[in-house]
């Protein structure tokens, strides 16, 4: 379980304690002087020792007055990453601040609510970072398992499973709904799948209102199971209508997991490999650059680049894109020009990089010139591309241009998306042109886009800038009609 629990934060901290004044009153050399010519005196010191500690002191020993070592939640040391201090925590707390969950017991209510406020809170933290899910227990109960399935699903954050020992039951089917090639096991692990079981009681019409309810949970279970492992269903439906157990190799060719992972096997006899005998590839070298940048050192990425070629590594152009990325955010746009020039085979991400840039200092014609060159070295815009452009042009009061590039967006193929129409109209209703944003919701009715809550929060924005309050609350009072979700 990877959640602290601080209800014994207050006993570790005692124990701990306690035992480091006890040690402390041990000096490191009194094992070294015992031994150097003294084995009769360490023999009776440690058997003083001994018999104190079963006495506790004074008269016999016996269970009640034996004192046990104090068994709670380890803590370890961590580092802070942001403020560099070194502080104690408890193994869970230092375990999840890494974005690793472990699962290690039955699944009930109030462990589910741990795991999943963890789920959500490194999801709001980080979207982009992988959460690891280890998993050694016996599944547990239905509806707490269905919620951390179904918050699993729901995150940004894609979510590694690895079983560690034992997925039995709901715990299997957490173990198979983890991202595709980040599923794991170890050699010896076992799971065990079978239908979810209810304990319905009560009057016989709740318990068939039940058992009804449980058929439809188990078809859902085992349908996402057939997408998770590309079995068919009707194979699922008749393997898991007993209880059905694999061992690592059965799972991962049944589909659960996608790799077992084995202890690297080194031979006795075997020459010892110097660090130089593994060299480092652009791929190592991209990573590392990618990596500067995000921290904002780009003198040191920029650095590492030189060696890179040094060492007879071409950069490619993930290199190329990362570099560009720290020059637009040092406002650099300059030097991030000269390199898509000379330096590097760009991309269409390459010049999304700074055609964004340019847009966020104001300086749209630039980037629409930069536009027209990409066209004519034969990279096709992307919808990406237009989106930035489109709220350039709306954002520095160019309205027209915005429409055209939109037109010419439409004819050049590349599909509007939510984002795009959301731009458009925006700047229209920011400029009082409301009724050509009705005009441009209308068409996406007819294309059968929905224009969802975001899109109609715009226009009601814009007609209450223009004064039409009550064409807007009415608006707002047909939305459920259209079935949209009003947020008040």
């Amino acid at each position: 379980m990877a959640v602290s629990f601080n209800t014994t934060l207050h006993q570790c901290s005692l124990s701990s304690s306690c035992s480091i004044k006890l040690y402390s009153g041990l000096k490191p050399q009194s094992a070294s002087f015992l031994a150097n010519g003294y084995q009769n005196l360490n023999k009776e010191f440690y058997g003083r020792i001994h018999k104190s500690l079963e006495s506790g002191g004074t008269g016999k020993a016996s269970r009640s007055r034996v004192k046990m070592m104090p068994i709670g939640t380890p803590r370890v040391p961590y580092r802070n990453r942001e403020e560099g201090t070194w502080q104690w925590v408890d193994i869970w707390n230092a375990l999840y601040r890494e974005r690793v969950i472990f699962i290690g017991q039955n699944i009930d209510e109030e462990f589910s609510n741990q795991i999943l406020a963890t789920m959500l809170y490194l999801d709001t933290l980080d979207d982009s970072r992988r959460i690891y899910m280890y998993l050694n227990g016996p599944g547990g109960d239905l509806t707490p398992s269905l919620a951390i399935y179904d918050t699993m699903k729901s995150l940004k954050s894609p979510v590694g499973t690895h079983c560690v020992g034992l997925a039995y039951n709901l715990a299997g089917f957490l173990l198979a709904a983890g991202e595709k090639g980040q599923r794991f096991a170890m050699p010896l692990s076992r799971i065990a799948l079978t239908s979810p079981a209810g304990a319905a009681r009560g009057q016989a019409d709740d318990i068939q209102n039940e058992a009804k309810e449980l058929s439809r949970i188990r078809d859902y279970l085992f349908n996402e199971l057939a997408n998770n492992t590309g079995q068919p269903a009707e194979r699922i439906f008749k393997d898991l209508s007993r209880v059905k157990r694999f061992n690592a190799e059965e799972a991962m060719e049944y589909g659960l997991i996608d790799k077992i992972v084995r202890p690297p096997r080194i031979k006795a006899d075997a020459p010892r490999q110097d660090e130089t005998s593994v060299k480092p590839n652009v791929v190592t070298f991209s990573a590392l650059i990618d990596s500067f940048v995000k921290e904002g050192k780009l003198s040191e990425a920029k650095e590492l680049c030189n060696e890179m070629i040094k060492r007879g590594i071409e950069p490619n152009t993930i290199t190329y894109n990362s570099l560009i990325y720290g020059l637009c955010n040092e406002k650099r746009l300059d030097e991030a020009n000269l390199m898509v020039s000379k330096g590097c085979d760009p991309s269409i991400v390459t010049f999304n990089i700074i055609i964004n840039e340019y847009c966020k200092a104001k300086l749209v014609d630039e980037g629409m010139r930069l536009f027209r060159k990409m066209s004519l070295r034969g990279v096709v815009a992307s919808t990406v591309t237009y989106n930035t452009l489109i709220q350039g042009f709306c954002q520095s009061g160019k309205l027209n241009v915005a429409k055209e590039l939109f037109q010419e967006m439409v004819s050049q193929g590349a599909h509007p998306d939510i984002v795009t129409y959301g731009i458009l109209m925006d700047g229209l209703c920011d400029n009082g042109e409301v009724e050509e944003a009705l005009e441009i919701l209308e068409k996406m009715h007819k294309c059968k886009i929905d224009p969802g809550i975001g899109i109609y929060t715009i226009i009601l924005h814009g007609m209450c800038i223009a004064s039409k309050v009550d064409d807007a609350w009415d608006l707002f009072c047909s939305l459920p009609l259209k079935e949209v979700k009003r947020i008040i």
